[in-house]
């Protein structure tokens, strides 16, 4: 009978052992026994803690680093959204300042153009090599009040010439809007 009841509890921690060499973390080892396989199932007992112990801060230890790479990442794409804005911002600074630089060029060639209309000269134009359709627009538009004005003087001062000589008979002719 003792025979068996020894090789009975033998071949229970045997298998026990087994189980907890493979990896089974599952396993219920019963402790409490006051013989030496009581013992060495004890012993056996702790192993099987230390080893849950180790796979649960395995799993914490894994759950950090999950958390701490998720955390990285989020960053990365956080400053690189903040640099694609500043990226945006600075070429929107970058646009206005261009647009500045022309209607600035734009305007001093207006002031060119006028001052030299103010003074009698009506031949200088404007130039349409501007980077804004409205503004190439605005510049065709004060070219040909340019142009109609000179030759409308042109003509004034052709006919009063001609009445100065004795021509009474002298005409502007064309196509002339407004006083003419």
């Amino acid at each position: 009978f003792t025979g068996r009841t020894i090789s009975g509890r033998l071949s229970s921690v045997t298998d026990e052992m087994a189980e907890l060499a493979n990896g089974n973390l599952e396993i219920e080892i019963d402790t409490g026994e006051i013989h030496e396989i009581g013992k060495i199932k004890d012993a056996m007992a702790v192993f099987l803690k230390n080893a849950r112990d180790a796979r649960a801060l395995n799993a914490d230890l894994q759950d950090t680093k999950e958390k701490e790479q998720a955390r990285i990442e989020e960053e990365r794409e956080r400053e690189a959204h903040l640099e694609e804005r500043q990226r945006r911002e600075e070429a929107e600074r970058e646009a206005d300042r261009s647009r500045l630089t022309m209607l600035e060029d734009f305007q001093k060639d207006m002031e060119r153009v006028m001052d030299e209309a103010a003074s009698g000269n009506f031949a200088v134009r404007m130039t349409d090599k501007v980077g804004d359709g409205n503004l190439v627009k605005l510049a065709n538009v004060v070219n040909e009040q340019l142009e109609v004005t000179e030759t409308n003087i042109a003509d004034i001062v052709t006919s009063m010439g001609e009445l100065a000589k004795g021509n009474l008979a002298v005409r502007i002719e064309g196509d002339k809007k407004g006083v003419f």
